[in-house]
């Protein structure tokens, strides 16, 4: 399959993933519970996918930058289902870009990475968007526009540990990393 193909089908899958989170959530149900059943099923998955393939080798290196994106997936997860449970999607999918502002801070200072100077106006033009769309009135107002300013900084930084990770270690143990400690941990955070 070409990038461009490849491209379409995830824009249509996290859309797709985007309204069922928002139809699930808004006006009822418990986010968290909803965050771990997503936890437990894409964990499971991979799990089992692991297995299949032959087994890599665990090294004691590896445990903090997986541990990192455990903690960040956990974090990320939590607001990002408290997100869908309090903005429309009107508003969190337009704020929620803010993570391409907060990535390469992020990894500019976690990964040393640097952008040209295209990108830079890239995200400059970014931030005016999203200064358009909001006001802050309504950023000190709303909930759900703060939960969203969150989760677009808590996603930029899930972005940048998964990359380091994966320098280190298979997709499938990243993925599992990523799901252990929300599976764990939700539930004390759970409503019921």
């Amino acid at each position: 399959m070409n990038w461009f193909l490849l491209s379409v089908l995830a824009g249509l899958a996290s859309n797709g993933f985007n309204i069922t989170n928002r139809q699930a959530l808004k006006d009822q149900g418990d986010s968290t519970a909803y965050g771990w059943w997503f936890e437990f099923v894409r964990t499971t998955f991979f799990i089992i996918l692991f297995f299949i393939k032959p087994l890599p080798t665990i090294t004691v290196s590896m445990l903090l930058p997986l541990g990192l994106v455990g903690l960040s997936e956990l974090f990320s997860v939590y607001v990002f289902m408290k997100m869908h449970a309090y903005t429309g999607l009107s508003i969190s999918s337009v704020i929620s870009r803010l993570r391409v502002i907060w990535s390469p801070l992020i990894a500019w200072f976690l990964l040393s990475e640097r952008l040209t100077l295209p990108e830079y106006f890239g995200i400059i033009a970014i931030f005016i968007g999203i200064a358009f769309v909001t006001s802050p009135k309504e950023i000190k107002e709303d909930k759900g526009i703060k939960i969203a300013l969150l989760f677009s900084f808590s996603s930029a930084l899930l972005s940048t540990v998964v990359k380091g990770a994966s320098a280190i270690a298979s997709t499938e143990l990243v993925i599992i990393a990523q799901g252990i400690l929300p599976l764990f941990i939700l539930p004390i955070l759970m409503k019921s």
